[in-house]
């Protein structure tokens, strides 16, 4: 645990008064403080010295706009650790400068609480990641993968690694772990990314999966020629679609030298057991890079820097500051199991956004009646699973399982505020098939 000795802080402001002001009160709390008077003094400190725990910039500095000071922390891989401030309540430059990726914007005067309270899980969102030699390469390519987790911060040690060869890539993970967004990031840091990316959800019937990939007047597999072809929930293609996806890929074994029909690079993700039995067709073991996205409940220290950065970015979509959570709702947001992993997560700060003002923190209230209790019903795994007995004079199976279905899908589409799309995520299915069978119903 840092001792208060051990936590140092920047103050980047321009008025004489304001630096006085929080130095003695940062100081008074433990914090050891230095300040810049303007915005090209902080650029020095930036680069000459050992960098702060916090930095707190005012955006309308004298000679130095504060995002320049932002930018340059987001350069040595502070920027999640900015506090922007200011004296008038400037919504379009806050959502700026959260986009650019500071931690929060505080609008002066400052309430001390407040301050010290933003700071505190400022620094304890950020703890572990500062170790991680690739953070530069993480926020210029994989800003978005949130959290510091040791099992995360392996993966994207390897994404680095992995992105600029052409090797084949297999994700593994449980659904809402992100694949989707991991092989986005290969495709975006990769010599292809001047190329196209192509994504191809597999879960869909055979029939139209197949018109899919290999339509007459172009399929999915040919629009990925000089880029990527992502398939997502691979280990749901049926052999033959394998077979032909595999040869569309590969040079002919008659000639060797023959460019191969298609160049695209292969992406395939798949739940692990899937890619046991599944995809050995699809992808070399040999020449394939297998990666593993941990599941949400296998890093619970990233459960509050994820929903912050969620809210983060609902808020900013709004065009509106994020007004944080309240200590009881993080220990909410704690003690849930996550068995959507981080999709479940971020289509619950979502729904939250979209129903509510959100004038201050997020409480615990507002969690409430959003999260089922923590030992309700999961398909997380079997230490999960209730017991199951057959009754004596039997059941209808078919009526269960559709009671089930309906249950589960009234219960992710209420805690979506009714979007079809976040639903569908939540339930590992394309939207299509949950609007069908909604219609259905």
């Amino acid at each position: 645990m840092l001792k208060a000795t051990d936590r140092s802080v920047l103050v980047v402001d321009d008025h004489d008064g304001t630096r006085t002001a929080l130095r003695v009160l940062l100081g008074r709390a433990g914090w050891r403080v230095q300040t810049a008077p303007d915005g090209r003094q902080a650029l020095a400190m930036l680069d000459g010295g050992e960098l702060p725990d916090i930095a707190l910039v005012d955006l309308n500095l004298g000679d130095i706009d504060g995002l320049a000071v932002l930018e340059r922390a987001r350069a040595r891989g502070l920027a999640r650790r900015c506090l922007m401030i200011s004296a008038e309540s400037n919504v379009p430059a806050a959502v700026e400068a959260m986009r650019r990726g500071a931690r929060d914007f505080l609008v002066k005067p400052i309430e001390p609480t407040l301050l010290l309270d933003r700071m505190r899980h400022a620094l304890a969102a950020t703890r572990g990641c500062d170790s991680d030699p690739g953070s530069i390469w993480r926020d210029r390519h994989a800003p978005n993968i949130v959290g510091c987790d040791a099992g995360l911060l392996q993966l994207l040690r390897m994404l680095e690694r992995v992105a600029t060869t052409d090797c084949a890539v297999q994700l593994l993970g449980e659904v809402g772990t992100g694949k989707r967004l991991v092989a986005g990031t290969i495709h975006r840091s990769s010599l292809r990314r001047a190329g196209p990316l192509v994504t191809v959800d597999c879960r869909a019937p055979a029939g139209e999966l197949e018109a899919l990939l290999f339509a007459r007047s172009g399929g999915r597999v040919a629009a990925a020629h000089g880029g990527t072809l992502y398939l997502e929930e691979a280990g749901r293609l049926p052999a033959g679609l394998r077979e032909r996806i595999a040869g569309a890929l590969t040079p002919s074994l008659a000639d060797p030298l023959r460019p191969r029909a298609i160049d695209a690079r292969l992406i395939v993700g798949s739940s692990e057991a899937d890619a046991a039995s599944e995809e050995a067709a699809l992808v070399d073991a040999g020449s394939a890079v297998s990666l593993r996205l941990p599941a949400l409940r296998e890093r619970p220290g990233d459960i509050d820097r994820l929903a912050e950065h969620f809210l983060r970015q609902a808020c900013e979509r709004l065009g509106r500051p994020s007004p944080g959570y309240s200590d009881a709702a993080l220990a909410r947001l704690r003690a849930h199991p996550w068995p959507g992993n981080v999709a479940e997560l971020e289509a619950l700060v979502d729904g939250l956004t979209a129903q509510a003002s959100l004038d201050g923190p997020v409480t615990d209230d507002a969690l409430r009646d959003k999260l089922p209790r923590a030992d309700a019903f999961t398909l997380a795994g079997p230490s999960s699973r209730p017991p199951l007995e057959l009754p004596e004079r039997g059941l209808d199976l078919r009526q269960l399982l559709g009671h089930i279905e309906r249950e589960l899908i009234e219960q992710a589409l209420d805690r979506c505020a009714g979007n079809r799309s976040q639903a569908a995520k939540l339930l590992g299915l394309k939207r299509t098939t949950l609007v069908e069978k909604l219609r259905r119903r």
